[in-house]
């Protein structure tokens, strides 16, 4: 396998594209990654062989990178990390085909679908943060119910306080992050959820 660096400016051979910058690695052995970030945000790194099949397996996972001297706004209560993504499940087959890319019928927050998803708690006037990175081929609307949230990275950067954007659903596309921060400011349980389903 390989592992790629989504976002991070790095030297071509930590990159993890197996056959133009580094060879994979075989099964059994090891490659140690070593490089310098120099830049901040909310990255994720995953396979780079077989990457639909390695990812779905789980060989994929967030890479944060806090800025040296953060904003004031930039601290929060509570990090939430999801991943999403997107199967295609044929009934009669004990697994999912993690290598069709087409026609999803299933979809999932941290490989969890709808109800098996766990909550995330939070105590009234706590502010939250939600980094939610998209591991499927299609975009995916994101919605809070309850409360509006300012989108406060996308990409790989944190956008400036004069850009923030303030909503309840936001369309985070297919190999992007999007962040976004809210206050609790209401009691109950409140739904977070993709509005393509």
């Amino acid at each position: 396998t390989s592992v790629h660096w989504h976002g991070l400016e790095i030297p071509l051979a930590m990159d993890g594209v197996p056959d133009f910058s580094q060879p994979p690695v075989p099964a059994g052995q090891s490659f140690t990654y070593e490089f310098t970030v120099n830049q901040h945000g909310t990255y994720f790194y995953h396979s780079h062989v077989l990457a639909a099949k390695q990812i779905g397996l789980g060989l994929m996972g967030f890479f944060i990178v806090h800025p040296k001297n953060p904003p004031d706004w930039y601290y929060v209560d509570r990090d939430y990390l999801i991943f999403l993504h997107a199967w295609k499940i044929n009934p009669a087959s004990p697994l999912p085909d993690v290598l069709e890319m087409t026609e999803f019928n299933y979809f999932t927050m941290n490989g969890q679908p709808g109800p098996q998803i766990p909550p995330l708690p939070a105590k009234l006037g706590e502010k939250v943060r939600v980094r939610v990175a998209n591991l499927s081929m299609l975009s995916h609307p994101i919605h809070l119910h309850g409360h509006t949230f300012r989108v406060v990275e996308m990409g790989a950067g944190l956008l400036s306080p004069q850009q923030h954007m303030r909503m309840n659903t936001t369309s985070v596309s297919a190999a992007e992050i999007r962040t976004f921060d809210f206050v609790t400011s209401r009691l109950g349980k409140w739904l977070l959820h993709c509005h393509f389903t």
